[in-house]
């Protein structure tokens, strides 16, 4: 505000703290009461604007502005809000070896304040699509850090595979007040082959008489020519955990002194059927689905390196074929080895949530908990119930019941009559299933939340940034991770609401139950609107104060 009246102008700034007082910022009657940085620079042209140097998260909050200019009193008030931008650690490249499981952590540290979302991207090293990743995100609780500001984690677990992620790129998406736009930091993964590395030791020795060389001699080229060794065959290695439609490896490892001697088939065995009656060993070679094994012989790869050979098959199995017998047979001569392994099919559940009815609970009216665990294998499968840690007893279970794809679904149902003291109370479904790697059970939780969550509110952006006089362009302001889903956007051009050209998406609601949207002003400004100033007002029913957006519009020239 920019006075026109001259004479002595007084003036006091104030902040309202959280309890409701009044601390003096500024005063240019009693400057010992100032704020160390506070000033007000323009005070000699008749601008009582307040300056704060060091800002820090202390500062936020609404202040009261009043002039006095002897006989007359001026009176403001503004609201600051003060951001802290996360720092997110994230490694730049990792390597896995092939088949193996990899927990990539993504931290974000230090933010205020506390509303932020994270996801997680992916592209493969063929192509730059990205896609999102919703299967096997885990985002911790957001802790508080004691000094006002916030850290979270947030983590996936990939499974190596050099056909299907070597070189992929895994995206860690933060999405804060602090950032005009989302943050991104990335990892590439590089996956490494499996080798069996005997190490070598080589020894020389000094002899002493021609006779012991002779000696030695002579057992070594009996040995390596004439006595047949039998090569030493491991047993089948496979993934402790084998998943429906996910490419994995079956590996036998072979040491031999005569690998070129060495013949390797691989047998599938269909499910329900007897090993040792679907087809005799001497007649392998013969095998095929009409006595119930499958020769899968030519699907399998065989590196050998030296003595060591190492034969792979490679396989994509689905929930019909759980329970599959496979046999790795190794020939040499006319003799054979046999090493066979039961594959055990697993599929982790496609949809694991609580969901409440209603979405915002309301004191005095029934809430309605669902724990969701839909698509799974094999049917069985344990539901606990926990509030605040301690078990629940009023739970309802529906099923499993048969589900798509021979997967299997359940729902467990737990309710309460909302009160006052059950705000913030947590719930936890804590689900045992075969599928999930140790301790063999994933929790997921429900806060009830009597308030709604306001709008995590970004920053105003224009499209395109610095448009041309006569040129159409657009403000876009989003809206995220809100609930109940009605919100009050309003936009103002230099103070003044605007109403044409303005329209807002519908709200959209994610798996948690929030809701995001955005708000568009389209315009097409003229040569006098450089450096028009405009202004968005957003209000809702979980907010203490409407929050603001600032943006002025720069025209290129």
């Amino acid at each position: 505000m920019l006075l026109k009246e001259t004479g002595k102008i007084d003036v006091e700034w104030k902040r309202l703290d959280p309890s409701g007082h009044e601390v003096t910022v500024f005063n240019s009657i009693e400057p010992e009461k100032n704020r160390i940085g506070a000033t007000v620079v323009g005070l000699q042209h008749g601008d009582p604007s307040l300056r704060l140097a060091d800002v820090t998260l202390a500062d936020e909050g609404i202040y009261l502005c009043s002039f006095f200019l002897t006989p007359t009193e001026y009176k403001g008030k503004a609201r600051l809000d003060v951001s802290v931008r996360p720092t997110v650690e994230l490694p730049a490249e990792l390597t896995v070896t092939e088949g193996e499981e990899k927990t990539v952590v993504c931290k974000i540290n230090g933010f205020y304040p506390r509303q932020i979302s994270v996801l997680w991207l992916t592209s493969g090293s063929s192509s730059r699509e990205t896609a999102h990743i919703s299967r096997g995100v885990c985002t911790a609780e957001t802790e508080d850090n004691g000094d006002r500001t916030f850290s979270v984690s947030s983590r996936i677990t990939v499974t190596a595979n050099a056909t299907a992620n070597n070189g992929a790129e895994y995206v860690c998406m933060v999405k804060h007040r602090a950032y005009a736009e989302p943050h991104n930091r990335s990892v590439i993964l590089r996956v490494q082959g499996r080798y069996d590395v005997t190490p070598m030791i080589a020894g020389t020795m000094v002899t002493s008489t021609l006779l012991v060389l002779l000696v030695v001699g002579s057992i070594f080229i009996y040995c390596r020519y004439f006595q047949r060794v039998p090569p030493s065959v491991s047993e089948i290695i496979k993934p402790s955990l084998i998943f429906a439609r996910v490419p994995t490896e079956l590996k036998c490892n072979i040491t031999s002194d005569r690998p070129r001697d060495i013949k390797v088939s691989w047998l599938k065995l269909s499910p329900g059927l007897d090993s040792d009656t679907a087809v005799t060993r001497k007649s392998f070679s013969e095998a095929s689905p009409l006595n119930g094994w499958l020769d899968l012989s030519d699907k399998a790869v065989l590196d050998s390196d030296n003595m060591h050979l190492t034969s792979t098959l490679r396989i994509q199995l689905t929930t019909y074929e759980d329970n599959t017998k496979y046999q790795c047979l190794v020939r040499y001569g006319d003799k054979s080895i046999t090493r066979e392994t039961t594959v055990n099919v697993k599929a982790q559940p496609s949809v694991l949530q609580i969901s409440s009815l209603p979405h915002i609970p309301e004191v005095g009216k029934l809430l309605v908990l669902c724990c969701r665990v839909e698509k799974f294998y094999p049917k069985d499968v344990h539901l606990e119930w926990s509030r605040q840690g301690e078990p629940v007893g009023n739970v309802a279970q529906f099923g499993p019941f048969p589900d798509t794809d021979n997967k299997h679904s359940v729902w467990g149902k737990t309710e309460l009559m909302v009160a006052q003291e059950d705000h913030n109370t947590m719930f936890t479904c804590r689900v045992y299933h075969d599928s999930f790697h140790e301790p063999g059970y994933e929790d997921v939780t429900y806060q009830v939340n009597i308030d709604g969550v306001p709008p995590s509110v970004m920053f105003i952006n224009c499209d395109p940034p610095q448009p041309k006089a006569g040129e159409k362009c657009t403000l876009s302001l989003y809206l995220g991770d809100f609930c109940p889903e009605h919100v009050s956007v309003t936009w103002y051009r230099n103070g003044r609401p605007v109403h044409t050209g303005v329209f807002l998406s519908p709200p959209a609601l994610d798996v948690s139950g929030l809701y995001c949207l955005w708000s568009f002003l389209q315009l097409t400004p003229a040569g006098e609107d450089h450096g028009s100033v405009f202004r968005c007002l957003v209000e809702h029913s979980a907010q203490t104060e409407p929050e603001e957006r600032e943006y002025t519009l720069s025209l290129c020239s």
